[in-house]
C-alpha cells in the first residue's frame, strides 16, 4: 500500500494560519482525502480558520456588544460580524472538501454506488423488434 503525504505548509500562510494547516493535516492526510490539488481550498481554508479564531478573542475580550463613546448607545462588536461570515464560509468549505458528517457520508454512499456499478453494469433492455 503506497503512503499519501500531505502536502507541505505553502510559505505564503502566517503562523497562526499555519498552525490550522498542521492541525489539518493531522486530521485529513492520513485518512488519504488530501493531496496537492487540494492545496487553494486548504489555504483558503486555515486563512478563514485563523480569521474566525482571531475574532473570537477579540469577542471573547470585549464582549458581545460595545457603548458607543458618542452616542452611548449599544453595538454589536463588529468583529462578532467578521467571527459569523467566517464561520459560514468554513462550512462551506468543509461540506465542499467532506469534513463534516453528513459530506462523509454522501462521499460514502457516492463510492458504495460506484462500487455496485462495477459489479452490476447497466443492463438496458432494448425489447423485441417486430419483423
Amino acid at each position: 500500500m503506497t503512503r499519501k503525504i500531505a502536502p507541505r505548509v505553502p510559505p505564503r500562510l502566517s503562523d497562526a494560519e499555519r498552525g490550522v494547516w498542521r492541525q489539518l493535516m493531522r486530521e485529513c492526510a492520513s485518512a488519504g482525502v488530501i493531496s496537492r490539488v487540494d492545496v487553494p481550498v486548504l489555504v483558503l481554508y486555515c486563512r478563514t480558520q485563523a480569521r474566525i479564531d482571531e475574532a473570537k478573542k477579540q469577542v471573547d475580550t470585549f464582549g458581545l456588544v460595545y457603548r458607543d463613546k458618542k452616542t452611548g448607545r449599544l453595538s454589536p462588536n463588529p468583529y462578532l460580524a467578521i467571527m459569523e461570515s467566517g464561520e459560514r464560509q468554513i462550512l462551506r468549505l468543509m461540506k465542499e472538501m467532506g469534513l463534516t458528517p453528513a459530506a462523509r457520508l454522501r462521499h460514502q454512499h457516492a463510492a458504495q454506488a460506484a462500487d455496485r456499478a462495477e459489479v452490476y453494469p447497466l443492463v438496458i433492455d432494448v425489447g423485441v423488434l417486430d419483423a
